[in-house]
């Protein structure tokens, strides 16, 4: 099952289709979108069923799931105090969020994390977003691990002014350690590369792994933000 988490930038201004076709080019099976329009809603809704949005502090965060897949065994879908919108899949909850910006802000998107997680009512949870965090935080009283601590940086300055070398780790995966993870991978995509070729995902792999994690480096500037690709190696 590969999960793709992306803050698209204001509604993919820059170029809404470019958007839209890097994400059908990666077909995750769930998308956890942030920051996104009615525009790119209406684009995917060809190829995905969208499960939920929530208007969040920048236009709207968004789930979908591939079109035909995991039909019948959705439960429910939900929001979280503008900030977050999950569904859950048999007996695990997938949630896209966006929290609030700014360093200062740091105690209120703990805060947000805390009121999300409080509603989840299954043991097994995945978290995907922009977090806004510029600090690793620990999250082990929830039983959740984040997936490249310490990682690679997801946010770059230099979309907005094209010179800047500030970069940050905004966009991260929590996943439950119930899912029995081992170690995670955070290996970039070579410099220039802009898509992936026939959604072919060249994931890292580990035989006693249950996830890999990627970052998907783009050379199109269409975000401030890169993707992130998280992908449990068996159905749930």
């Amino acid at each position: 099952m590969l999960i793709l988490s992306w803050n698209i930038y204001n509604g993919g201004m820059k170029n809404p289709e470019e958007i839209v076709k890097e994400i059908l080019n990666i077909s995750a099976d769930i998308l956890c979108l942030q920051e996104v329009n009615s525009l790119i809603i209406d684009s995917l809704t060809h190829f995905y069923d969208i499960k939920g949005t929530v208007t969040t502090h920048c236009l709207l965060t968004a789930i979908f799931c591939k079109k035909g897949k995991f039909a019948e065994r959705i439960v429910n879908s939900f929001s979280y105090f503008q900030s977050a919108i999950g569904f859950v899949i048999d007996d695990v909850t997938y949630i896209s969020c966006h929290l609030v910006p700014y360093s200062n802000n740091q105690s209120f998107r703990i805060e947000q994390i805390d009121n999300i997680i409080k509603r989840v009512h299954t043991k097994k949870i995945v978290i995907a977003g922009d977090m806004n965090m510029e600090e690793d935080i620990n999250l082990e009283k929830y039983n959740l691990v984040d997936v490249d601590k310490g990682g690679k940086n997801t946010w770059f300055k230099r979309f907005f002014d094209g010179k800047s070398l500030e970069e940050k780790r905004y966009d991260r995966f929590f996943v439950s350690s119930s899912i029995r993870v081992a170690r995670s991978f955070g290996s970039a995509f070579p410099e220039g590369t802009n898509s992936v070729p026939n959604g072919h995902i060249p994931l890292e792999s580990d035989s006693q792994s249950e996830y890999t994690f990627n970052i998907i480096k783009l050379d199109t500037q269409l975000s401030d933000h890169s993707p992130i690709l998280l992908n449990i190696k068996y159905s749930i």
